[in-house]
């Protein structure tokens, strides 16, 4: 006989610990001729009615994984001075989240995503999530359109 599971009870969240939620969708966009990728991100915290937006462009991108995680640190380091924050990290890429989520380091990827861990370590708490492209809309927008400014937008 298999041993009974066990239930987590529901925890309810203070005003508080609400208020401190910081909601973070981000999404590349890539061009592998120029190698160039767009990265887009959006920082909504629980009390606000509107994201912040943000958005640049980096070249020299090997892949559209490197862009995603590029796009998820710069959103982090966008964020990092919110300490006391609790940070939900929301991408389309779910490669990415799965590497974010297991820690393991994939090698496309490894310096990006150790400097991805580090930075979600000095979060209160720190979670990511596959969200669908539909409803990473915003950040896809964003990062198309740093892409469109190439080469006027460059990092």
């Amino acid at each position: 006989m298999p041993p009974p599971q066990l239930f987590p009870t529901r925890q309810h969240k203070t005003r508080e610990e609400i208020r401190s939620t910081l909601i973070i969708n981000s999404d590349a966009a890539y061009c592998s001729q120029a190698q160039t990728a767009g990265l887009g991100w959006t920082l909504l915290s629980s009390g606000a009615c509107r994201p912040s937006k943000h958005s640049t462009c980096c070249k020299h991108v090997s892949s559209l994984l490197v862009a995603e995680a590029l796009a998820a640190r710069s959103a982090l380091m966008a964020a990092s001075h919110l300490i006391d924050c609790s940070v939900v990290l929301k991408s389309y890429c779910q490669v990415l989240v799965k590497a974010i989520v297991s820690k393991s380091l994939c090698v496309e990827i490894h310096s990006i995503l150790s400097d991805i861990l580090l930075l979600s370590s000095s979060f209160k708490s720190f979670s990511c999530k596959f969200i669908l492209r539909t409803a990473n809309c915003l950040a896809d927008s964003l990062a198309k359109s740093a892409l469109s400014l190439y080469p006027l937008n460059l990092v």
